[in-house]
């Protein structure tokens, strides 16, 4: 077991790296050669700060997928344009969007209506999720099981619990997104951001990128909440639901096709209203 606080993932993403490649137990799943911590547990204290410090982020993949995940929406059309890697891995089946889009407003009401809950939690990982996969012939097996929120000292905290992560291709996309939707959920309910913690079951390096380079910095990643919020937090959420889906129309419909990092950073303005 590793645990690790950082103030910033963006200056401190190379220590989690680090840690998970010279004290990873190699093990191969699949027939793919990892290098694995059982388990890890990455407390993040600035949850702005979540843009992992590596080369090859891309901003326009990152954006669509907090979109997709604050519109409760799958739309694989719109991945394999930013993607193409990306896409291949992704099926309706597995996508988050879906599942947690009612979900949202359960939590809300459950916060408001006792502040000190323990409940708040979001389901994700489904019980036939292994049978579909071992049987069914599906491929995308979500590998986030939850995500629990305390709101603790006036701040929405949040934990994330997960099966299996990919601290590279997995980590880069998954804490920007989840840090989003703690952030904006924070926003309806007119709170505080507190901190936001993440457990994996396995934490892992494939081979592949053994010899990745950790020395890119990155600045925080902004807030994704419309100006105004309303007296109700989910009809604040509401809102921010329909914004995001709209910039996912738009992004459909722009027949100028801009390159997919010129798209997510103008999604980004877009969902914030700048």
């Amino acid at each position: 077991m590793i645990a690790l606080e950082v103030e910033s993932l963006s200056s401190q993403y190379a220590t989690v790296f680090a840690e998970v490649l010279t004290n990873g137990e190699e093990v191969s799943p699949r027939g793919m050669l990892v290098k694995e911590v059982r388990p890890l547990v990455l407390t993040l204290r600035d949850p702005r700060y979540s843009i992992p410090g590596r080369a090859g982020v891309n901003r326009g993949l990152m954006w669509m997928e907090i979109a997709q995940l604050l519109a409760g929406q799958f739309r694989h059309n719109l991945y394999e344009r930013q993607s193409k890697q990306a896409a291949a891995l992704l099926t309706p089946f597995g996508a988050y969007g879906p599942r947690v889009a009612d979900q949202y407003f359960f939590v809300l009401e459950e916060l408001e209506r006792d502040p000190d809950s323990r409940r708040a939690v979001i389901y994700i990982g489904d019980q036939g999720d292994l049978e579909s996969t071992l049987h069914f012939g599906e491929t995308d097996q979500p590998c986030t099981l939850t995500w629990q929120f305390f709101l603790r000292n006036g701040a929405l905290e949040m934990l994330v619990n997960m099966r299996s992560w990919d601290i590279v291709w997995g980590l880069t996309y998954d804490i920007p997104s989840f840090t989003s939707v703690q952030r904006s959920l924070a926003w309806a309910l007119g709170v505080e951001v507190g901190q936001y913690t993440h457990v994996a079951g396995s934490a892992h390096v494939y081979e592949r990128h053994f010899k990745l380079r950790t020395d890119s910095g990155a600045g925080p990643l902004s807030p994704v909440t419309p100006t105004k919020r309303s007296e109700r937090a989910a009809d604040s959420w509401q809102d921010l639901m329909n914004r995001a889906a709209q910039a996912l129309d738009s992004y459909e419909s722009d027949s100028a096709m801009l390159c997919p990092t010129e798209w997510g950073e103008a999604l980004g303005a877009w969902l914030q209203n700048e």
